[in-house]
């Protein structure tokens, strides 16, 4: 079986990796088997103000740079539309879902932190493994 190695990445594509590092953080805070990091939030409370800001400075804007600026392009192609979709999906349920953690306490919390954490954890290695190597392929010259 051959090694399929990744593309490298477009210079268009970096701005949106490095913001998926900062998500990917995020995701591991929010998860229940994951250790706390140092300097961010231990408590299920901290990690839920943490979350709400971190959705407000960071995630909503690039969640909007994507629906934006990649997205339409993407959904020009029959073999991505499907994959945009899921992602779109993906999208309404962080808008839906971190904003109504306010209303939880204790175990329904860490347990929606989690489920949270997981998708979004999920979403940016769907992006970054399938989602960017075909949008590349297809809507970006090298």
């Amino acid at each position: 079986m051959e090694k399929r190695t990744p593309l490298r990445r477009h210079p268009d594509l970096i701005p949106y990796s490095r913001t998926h590092h900062k998500v990917l953080i995020a995701a591991q805070l929010l998860k229940v088997d994951v250790p706390n990091f140092r300097g961010l939030p231990e408590t299920p409370f901290g990690k839920r103000a943490y979350l709400l800001v971190f959705l407000d400075d960071l995630l909503e804007p690039h969640m909007q740079l994507e629906e934006q600026d990649l997205f339409p392009s993407a959904k020009k192609y029959e073999e991505l539309k499907e994959l945009v979709a899921s992602l779109e999906d993906d999208h309404h349920f962080f808008r839906k879902e971190i904003p109504l953690l306010f209303m939880l306490d204790d175990a329904p919390l860490v347990h929606k932190m989690d489920e949270i954490g997981r998708r979004l954890e999920r979403h940016v290695r769907t992006e970054e493994r399938q989602f960017f190597q075909q949008y590349q392929s297809l809507c970006l010259q090298p």
